[in-house]
């Protein structure tokens, strides 16, 4: 009973952000597309990436697989930093995350500042740094588990640190910050750099000499341990700089630079992306890695004399449109001749057009043979995508809807409704009897259509467009975007009012009324898609990010389901309630096969409970699989809200052996199963911990 008094204190403290597995997954590029802005190797083989939208990368083998992690309530990912071959840790916005297993499981610990902390090192077992926006230094001396802030003397964003001793460390920011202690960061002297350049990061191969890299392509040294600075320019950005010694080290941006001779001189390395590199790591003279943007990761096993690209992308063009007829065969349409096609699921892709001066807008097929695809032409297939033929030249559209193989609806490049009778050949101004832009339609069948645009109108047509009914909107300022329809009856719509107030509005009358679920300066609503009158999506986009969100309740309360800050989401497509896919900019494609939500997890019952409660498992003692119940009474009710909701297993020593849940969830009652084949027979204990809960049932596994 005592050993369990603690093991319940231990939990409550150190709540783990192990990562259970993602409802969406990447299609493309592989392993994944974010951001990544730190890479290490923590010895020979196991190798360690974080970077944007939460991604942890794990490679046993030195790179050539990955297993990838996303974890939303962490998104920003900046710094890794691994004390020997199990103790590690990760920078995130206001928190620092531990590992003790080599990074299977991570435990979260505020720094009590929301602020995104950009660089993390440890000097020795005890004592580490960290630095990040604002001016923020932090310390540790036990081992990472409490963090205290240091007066820095700025505002500055701090983007990089380094170390030497547990006394003499470097920090470099914005505008020319350079920084420098001699008392193990109870002091921070300033050192006037005579630049505004924003510097990217510091590495002292020794107490005197030291480099640091800039965003405009400068590489800085000191030989008097940062007083003073000499500068070489290579004009094009400059993201991190690693030495293996005095003499010998790398530098990476827009390109990959070594030097031999201490940064007096470097070449060019050859370079297999064209992506930027935002970190360089390198485990001897030899073995090393390289990563960056939209998930490149680069390695060499020479020195840098080859680079070998360890990703996988069949395109780095943004896609503007996903579609799919089954759960097998699909096309994604998209920018410089990309038209994409699978057979199976997305596994695969073959581009089947090689003109890279046609853009693709829209992409529909009415079975799988017959199809149209539609940008700087309207272009049509009978034959699934074998053959692609111009049915009408240079006629630019940015969306195209098929109803039958004569009959099809459209925008033209100039936002107008317009309409073929003739399988997209001739087309012809639609007269929707209102002045302005469309920028969405979308038709249940040949008559009963509606269409989206300025002045935040939504127009319903029920004749197959020859009129069209005002339902929603007029001559408002502001704008309607995206339009979906389960069914006749049930629609969603999303658009934004004057003052960037975005709208989020929902139907259950065919369009007669409109309810506004979420008016507000969130971000900005991109697409919306309904599965039924109670499940459905949006996404949302702020400046190169987007984000998932999913409702079960028909929209009365939204959850974040997944999250991408190095990509817009441009296209949503589910050809059932479990399986779908979305695409977007540089090349990203994402599929789900469970709805977008953990798989393996099941709401139990549709009544919501009174209470938090974790139910003891069935069958217990258990041989191999139990199922676990636990009830979720209270969750986000409106747009931005979140509620984290864990489910651990520890064994009996109180050691974290999986997480089964890490999700953000509604009310309701939910059932997992656990399979305890590999794990030994004995007593375990299951943990059911939100921001203010925790329950634990203890578990026999019996072999």
């Amino acid at each position: 009973m005592k050993k369990l008094s603690i093991l319940s204190f231990l939990i409550f403290l150190s709540i783990s952000n192990a990562f259970s597995q993602s409802g969406w997954f990447w299609q493309n590029p592989l392993p994944q597309g974010n951001t990544i802005y730190d890479i290490l190797m923590i010895d020979n083989n196991n190798v360690i990436a974080v970077g944007d939208g939460g991604t942890i990368l794990n490679s046993s083998n030195l790179g050539y697989n990955w297993t990838n992690s996303s974890h939303i309530e962490d998104v920003y990912m900046r710094s890794i930093c691994f004390i020997n071959n199990s103790t590690g840790f990760v920078s995130s916005q206001g928190k620092i995350l531990r590992t003790s297993n080599s990074g299977h499981n991570w435990t979260a610990f505020s720094l009590n500042y929301l602020v995104t902390i950009e660089s993390i090192i440890f000097v020795n077992p005890q004592t580490g740094f960290a630095v990040g926006h604002n001016g923020k230094i932090f310390k540790t001396t036990n081992a990472g588990f409490n963090w205290d802030s240091s007066s820095s003397g700025t505002l500055e964003p701090l983007l990089s640190c380094c170390f030497n001793d547990v006394n003499t460390g470097w920090v470099v920011g914005w505008n020319g910050t350079i920084l420098k202690t001699t008392n193990s960061g109870n002091v921070w002297i300033t050192i006037q750099s005579s630049t505004s350049n924003r510097f990217t990061a510091v590495f002292f191969a020794n107490n005197n000499t030291g480099w640091i890299t800039s965003e405009n392509g400068n590489i800085y040294k000191s030989v008097n341990g940062g007083l003073n600075w000499t500068s070489l320019s290579f004009g094009s950005y400059l993201g991190s700089i690693h030495f293996c010694d005095v003499q010998t080290g790398w530098a990476v941006g827009s390109s990959i630079l070594k030097t031999t001779d201490s940064g007096n001189n470097w070449i060019v390395q050859p370079d297999p992306s064209p992506d930027d590199y935002k970190t360089v790591n390198f485990l001897n003279t030899l073995t090393g890695f390289a990563a960056g943007s939209l998930g490149v990761i680069v390695k060499t096993t020479n020195g840098g004399s080859n680079w070998i690209l360890l990703t996988n992308k069949i395109t780095s063009n943004s896609f503007e449109d996903i579609y799919f007829v089954d759960d097998q065969k699909g096309w994604a349409a998209g920018l410089n001749g990309s038209l994409f096609n699978t057979l199976n699921g997305g596994s695969d892709w073959s581009n089947q057009f090689d003109n890279s001066a046609v853009n693709f807008r829209s992409v529909r097929f009415i079975n799988n043979n017959t199809g149209w695809a539609a940008g700087t032409h309207v272009m049509k297939t009978i034959n699934g995508g074998i053959n692609w033929n111009i049915v009408a030249a240079n006629y630019s559209m940015n969306k195209i809807y098929p109803v039958d193989n004569l009959n099809l609806f459209g925008l033209d490049f100039n936002n107008a409704i317009v309409k073929s009778s003739n399988g997209g050949a001739n087309w012809n101004g639609v007269n929707s009897g209102f002045s302005g832009g469309y920028y969405d339609i979308f038709f249940m069948n040949g008559l009963t259509g509606w269409a989206a645009g300025s002045g935040q109108k939504i127009l319903k047509t029920t004749d197959g467009g020859s009129t069209w009914i005002l339902q929603y909107g007029g001559n408002w300022p502001g704008y309607m975007k995206s339009i979906h329809f389960c069914n006749s009856l049930t629609g969603l719509a999303a658009g934004l009012n004057p003052g960037n107030s975005n709208m989020l509005l929902k139907t259950t009358n065919g369009g007669l009324n409109w309810n506004v679920l979420i008016f507000g300066p969130q971000y900005s609503f991109n697409r919306v898609f309904l599965l039924d009158s109670n499940n459905g999506f949006f996404t949302t986009t702020n400046y190169a990010s987007s984000d998932i969100y999913f409702t079960t309740n028909g929209g009365i309360s939204w959850n974040l389901q997944f999250s991408t800050v190095s990509n817009i989401i441009s296209s949503i497509c589910f050809i059932n309630n479990s399986i779908g896919w979305i695409a977007g900019s540089n090349g990203m494609i994402l599929k789900t096969t469970s709805g977008g939500t953990f798989v393996g997890m099941q709401i139990s019952t549709n009544q919501l409970p009174q209470s938090l409660s974790l139910q003891q498992n069935y069958p217990n003692p258990f041989n191999p699989v139990t199922k676990i119940k636990f009830d979720i009474s209270s969750a986000p009710i409106s747009f931005g809200e979140r509620l984290g909701v864990k489910l651990i297993i520890f064994d009996l020593l109180g050691r974290e052996v999986t997480t089964l849940v890490n999700e953000q969830l509604k009310p309701g009652s939910y059932e997992v199963d656990w399979d305890g084949t590999g794990f030994a027979s004995g007593v375990y204990f299951c943990s059911l911990v939100t921001n203010d809960f925790i329950e634990t049932k203890r578990m026999v596994l019996i072999k």
